[in-house]
């Protein structure tokens, strides 16, 4: 039996929930000295309508515990965690992994909960990332539904599922339809069924058999079912049989997934809600025949049900549906279950087995009860968990042993690996400075920012400065621009310049450039500066005001050629009425291509003026401007 170990269930059910294996397991583990953390559920498709109650409930849970985390009982806590419903969304698993793993990371800190188990019943990313994230002595993946057969994303849940079934240490499965599933994957896979809690039926049994309150005013005979009610449900079976069998009481015991009032066929039909665990044999005992009424689909194949052993144990007849586990059981247990392939043959035995049991033999009901309760307890919690636990202690032991064993191996990979991947790491960090600064794949990356047409005649010429430019020092930035800008007007392709720069060293950049264009020949009186710019985009912006205040409606805008991309897209959000003619600096001394004999082709503040504008158009998109 395990002991004195950390243990982490990950449940495809809430704690509160309909009692079934995964809180047999936690509760039966706290109460053997381990430390068990128990992660309620976190779903596998997109919440329907219906599912509010239980989000309502699991908002309720966290608000009431301390960050989502509560003890029930001595070394058991729950975890009630608050994610994105879409577990399975590439798009929402890192915000889910952040919100999930910090909470669990942060608890077992503090808790000093390392190196758990960790049972998993639930095949998704939030599993995959706790087992990434979380050192663990072990991994159990407990296969205990057909998933995909209701996830939103069935392809991708299974792609996951058969990831986690590869990356288990061990796994279980609760019917023979998963076990053939996952064996699919790997072919060590044990089968553990949902069972019987012994202890709780037997003490029912010397307790003297209880009638419970809500069920003494129910008239006799009862056929009953305890479960959740859900769309898996056969609806049309069961209003055939209540109005085929009007003398005939219908009891159905557990909580519903659906409106109760479009179930209700007929005044023999009683719903009794959820009951706690330890009630449900005082209800299955005064059953006078318990039924299984599924529907038989790519779901319901795979599922062992519940309740089926504790129906078996309490000895009372069992009509189920041809679920291929049911027709499975009856074969290893003669005479427990009656099979039924339609709802007319089913309301048929439910008729023939009320009449037989007034003519039944005592002797022959002993009889049948003692075969199927000692069937019964095979599948028992008392029998199956010693055996499910002493494959998990098995497997430790083995992985420490192979520890102890190998180490020596294990180091040597060690290193091997280290080394390996440093050599790679030296390669690609070799090959990448090459790549950048040896080969014209940075040029080739710049050309896509270039934007060149032909100089032709304009209302303008615009020259946005550089501010501190390209070189990255003032004064430094300007000069080829004006020098282009005088030489198109010179070429009488404009009759007008507008200067434009907020930059201000020791004196303001445009009025630079109006000295610099004077000095070349261009009289003052065609020269407009704008002074208040601060970036491309108010670059843009304060020239469309001046070019609509004179009347303009087309420019020749100058600026560095890697610099062109950006001011087009911004133009083209402000004022996409503009015809602008993109005339980037000739021949600049800043960009000037180094040649593959001189070594680098490239140098780093030429790389860095590259990026700069590829940031800055990201910037800008995020900023809206273009």
């Amino acid at each position: 039996m395990l002991k004195n170990e950390n243990i982490i269930c990950v449940s495809p059910i809430d704690w509160d929930f309909h009692w079934q294996t995964p809180q047999q397991i936690a509760l039966h583990l706290a109460e053997n000295d381990n430390n068990v953390l128990f992660i309620e559920n976190t779903g596998v498709r997109v919440p329907y309508f219906r599912d509010i109650p239980r989000i309502k409930q699991r908002i309720c849970n966290w608000v009431k515990s301390t960050k989502g985390f509560r003890q029930i009982k001595k070394r058991l806590y729950i975890f009630s965690p608050i994610i994105f419903p879409l577990t399975c969304s590439r798009i929402f698993r890192p915000i889910n992994r952040f919100l999930f793993l910090t909470a669990i990371k942060r608890w077992c800190k503090i808790t000093g909960f390392h190196n758990p188990i960790i049972i998993t019943f639930l095949p998704t990313y939030i599993s995959l990332d706790l087992i990434d994230e979380i050192d663990h002595k072990s991994l159990i993946y407990y296969c205990a539904d057909n998933f995909s057969s209701m996830a939103t994303n069935p392809k991708q849940l299974r792609k996951i599922e058969s990831m986690l079934i590869k990356k288990a240490d061990l796994v279980f499965a609760t019917s023979q339809g998963l076990k053939d599933n996952c064996q699919k994957y790997r072919n060590d896979v044990y089968l553990f069924p949902y069972g019987v809690n012994l202890s709780l039926f037997k003490s029912f049994q010397e307790s003297g058999y209880v009638i419970p309150q809500d069920l003494k005013s129910i008239p006799g005979p009862i056929v009953g079912f305890v479960g959740t009610i859900k769309k898996h449900m056969d609806f049309e079976l069961i209003k055939h049989i209540v109005k085929d069998n009007p003398n005939v009481s219908f009891v159905f015991v557990g909580g519903s997934e659906l409106n109760l009032a479009n179930l209700k066929f007929g005044k023999n039909m009683y719903f009794l809600g959820k009951k706690e665990h330890k009630e449900i044999p005082s209800y299955v005992y005064n059953f006078d025949i318990s039924i299984i009424p599924y529907s038989v689909n790519d779901y319901t194949k795979f599922v062992s049900p519940g309740k089926i052993y504790e129906y078996i144990y309490a000895g009372k007849p069992i009509i189920s549906t041809a679920l291929p586990s049911m027709v499975e059981i009856k074969k290893r247990c003669p005479g427990a279950v009656n099979v039924i392939y339609n709802k007319e043959e089913f309301s048929v035995a439910i008729k023939n087995i009320l009449k037989s049991q007034e003519t039944i033999i005592q002797s022959e009901l002993d009889a049948k009860l003692s075969n199927q309760r000692n069937f019964a307890e095979k599948y028992s919690y008392e029998k199956m968990f010693p055996k499910m636990f002493a494959l998990i202690e098995q497997d430790i032991s083995y992985r420490k042993n192979m520890i102890q064993s190998d180490w020596k191996e294990r180091i040597k990979y060690l290193y091997s690996s280290i080394k390996r991947k440093s050599i790679g790491l030296v390669v690609g960090l070799v090959s990448m400075y090459m790549l950048i600064f040896y080969t014209p794949f940075p040029w080739l990356v710049g050309g896509v920012l270039e934007k060149t047409d032909i100089p032709k005649p304009a209302d303008v010429i615009v020259v946005f400065a550089g501010g501190v430019g390209e070189s990255g020092k003032a004064n430094q930035g300007h000069e080829e621009r004006v020098q282009r800008a005088v030489e198109l007007y010179k070429k009488g392709l404009a009759e007008h310049i507008i200067f434009s720069s907020g930059f201000v060293y020791l004196f303001e950049e445009p009025q630079i450039m109006k000295t610099l264009a004077v000095y070349l020949g261009v009289p003052e009186d065609v020269i407009i500066l704008e002074t208040k710019a601060r970036n491309t985009y108010e670059n843009v912006k304060f020239t469309y005001a001046i070019l609509e205040n004179e009347g303009w409606d087309s420019a020749l805008l100058v600026s560095s050629s890697y610099h062109m991309k950006r001011a087009s897209l911004v133009f083209n959000k402000l004022a996409p009425e503009l015809e602008i003619s993109y005339l980037p600096v000739v021949n600049s001394k800043f960009y000037e291509h180094k040649s593959f004999g001189n070594g680098k082709m490239i140098d780093i503040k030429q790389l860095k003026a590259i990026l700069h504008e590829y940031l800055g158009i990201v910037y800008y998109w995020w900023k809206g401007y273009i």
